[in-house]
C-alpha cells in the first residue's frame, strides 16, 4: 500500500523528481524557487518520494493560474494525483476565495489535457498559437467553482 504525505512545496522537491524537458533546466529551477511567493503550493510524496508538486499563482482577486509538475512515472499514481489535485483546488477556493482556476496547456500534451478535463476544466476560447517559448500552441483551460 502506498503511503501518501503532503508537504509545503520547496524547490528542492523538483530536483528529487524525475522530470524532463524544460522542467529539468536551470531556468525552471530558478523560477521554481520563487513559486511559493506567488501563491500556495504543495508537494505530494508517495512512499517518501516526491511525485507531484501543485500550486497556484494568484492572478487577481478570485482568479488563479494552476501549475503542476509531475514525475515521469506519474501514471502509476493517477488516483493519488486526482484526489490531491481536487483537494488542493477546494482548499484554494476555501482559504483564498478563488472561484476561477485557469491553466495554459500545450495542445500536444495529451495526459496534461486529460488531467484538466478530469478536473472539470473546459477549453476557453481559441487556441493560443505560437504562445510557448518554442512556438508551441497552447490551450487555455478554465474551471469555475
Amino acid at each position: 500500500m502506498t503511503v501518501v504525505k503532503i508537504a509545503d512545496f520547496e524547490a528542492w522537491h523538483l530536483q528529487m523528481m524525475d522530470v524532463r524537458g524544460e522542467m529539468a533546466g536551470p531556468e525552471f529551477n530558478s523560477r521554481a524557487s520563487m513559486a511559493a511567493a506567488n501563491g500556495p503550493c504543495i508537494t505530494v510524496f508517495a512512499d517518501d518520494k516526491p511525485i507531484v508538486s501543485i500550486g497556484i499563482a494568484i492572478v487577481c482577486r478570485g482568479t488563479a493560474e494552476i501549475w503542476v509538475v509531475a514525475c515521469t512515472d506519474i501514471g502509476k499514481y493517477k488516483k493519488t494525483l486526482c484526489k490531491t489535485s481536487k483537494w488542493a483546488l477546494e482548499e484554494a477556493k476555501r482559504r483564498f476565495g478563488i472561484y476561477r482556476f485557469q491553466a495554459a496547456i500545450d495542445k500536444d500534451k495529451i495526459m496534461q489535457r486529460k488531467w484538466a478535463e478530469f478536473m472539470g476544466m473546459k477549453v476557453e476560447g481559441p487556441a493560443m498559437h505560437r504562445f510557448g517559448p518554442d512556438g508551441e500552441t497552447y490551450m487555455r483551460y478554465v474551471l469555475f467553482m
